[in-house]
């Protein structure tokens, strides 16, 4: 079966007919790389946040019986599946005739394969909340958050995270682009591994070229001080004359970050522009705690040609969720 490897993304199968084969992961990287889990056998699918409480490690006197119990607490979480469609249809003049790039009608199924997938990934990084269909409101579609919300503002009509289970303050941003120093990094590195309580952390970090750009700052020039002290160094070999001025890696004390700039962050869910901060924004994520469940994988169907040319549509139905936010950091800056 055909596979395609993805930069530190294990290989993946891809076993959905020939149309959707074609999709490129290297345009929804992060979908690609969400864990798979079971599928959903119910509509009001539940499962648990947890977070490990702190622990005492005094000793117990010689003869001393059993007299206090505990328990490993977890907070329940609701949510629906989300059917997501995208269509394609050609002329029946256009489908009768030879056209430059080949058959029309197969270029307009691949590439309705490939927005769906994106429109996929545009949700899983936005900051839409949860819904639900409501049998008296014709205009309202079972949909699951994104990640942005997750991270930033987890309340909705079917749950409120308590303060424990949530994001701590100190791994939000939520100032200017300008005041993002790497002291700032630093700080919400620090928070991440004291919440994360575990003696590592390694986060991929999905974010708009904008914070990217600030992140090769780093490397270029000195943010902390005046920022003119220059801190790059030019090494010409022979016929490769190059300037690198890129952050992919951070190594900090408290653990990892991988760096993947994306254009799918915080799109609007009705008309799918990217909102004002989305460049200047990101998400660093433990990909270890978020997964993906389907109902239905990805999918085609053939519709009836009534005359007007062939047509059909891609469709699949599932929701991404965590298992934990904790350790996890956001990025959402209002303004440069």
């Amino acid at each position: 079966m055909p596979g395609v490897y993805e930069r530190d993304i294990p290989i993946k199968q891809l076993a959905i007919m020939d149309a959707i084969a074609k999709t490129k992961s290297s345009k929804t990287k992060f979908f690609s790389a969400l864990r798979k889990g079971k599928k959903l056998v119910q509509l009001d699918y539940h499962w648990q946040l947890e977070v490990r409480d702190n622990r005492g490690h005094m000793g117990v006197r010689d003869g001393k019986d059993q007299t206090e119990w505990d328990k490993q607490l977890r907070f329940p979480c609701k949510m629906r599946s989300m059917e997501m469609r995208e269509s394609w249809h050609v002329s029946s003049k256009t489908n009768r005739t030879e056209q430059v790039a080949g058959p029309e009608k197969a270029r307009q199924k691949s590439e309705a394969s490939v927005k769906l997938k994106k429109k996929a990934q545009h949700r899983a990084l936005s900051d839409s909340g949860p819904m639900a269909e409501s049998p008296d409101d014709l205009s309202t579609a079972d949909e699951f958050a994104g990640a942005f919300w997750w991270l930033f503002n987890p309340v909705s009509p079917y749950f409120t995270l308590p303060e424990k289970y949530r994001t701590p303050a100190g791994c939000l941003f939520s100032g200017n682009l300008s005041d993002f120093h790497e002291t700032t990094m630093q700080s919400m590195m620090s928070a991440a591994f004291v919440s994360k309580d575990e003696d590592d952390i390694i986060l991929d970090g999905w974010v708009g070229t904008d914070l990217k750009n600030r992140f090769n700052d780093w490397g270029a020039h000195d943010t902390e001080g005046n920022g003119d002290d220059n801190l790059r160094v030019y090494t010409f070999k022979g016929e490769e004359k190059k300037i690198l001025r890129c952050v992919d890696f951070l190594h900090i004390g408290e653990g990892t970050v991988r760096l993947h700039p994306t254009n799918s962050l915080l799109r609007d869910r009705k008309t799918g522009a990217a909102h004002a901060d989305a460049q200047r924004s990101g998400v660093f994520l433990d990909m270890n705690e978020w997964v993906f469940k389907y109902v239905a994988p990805f999918s085609h169907k053939d519709n009836t040609d009534e005359g007007g040319g062939p047509r059909g549509f891609w469709f699949f139905e599932g929701m991404m969720h965590p298992t934990t936010i904790n350790g996890q950091l956001g990025v959402r800056c209002g303004g440069n």
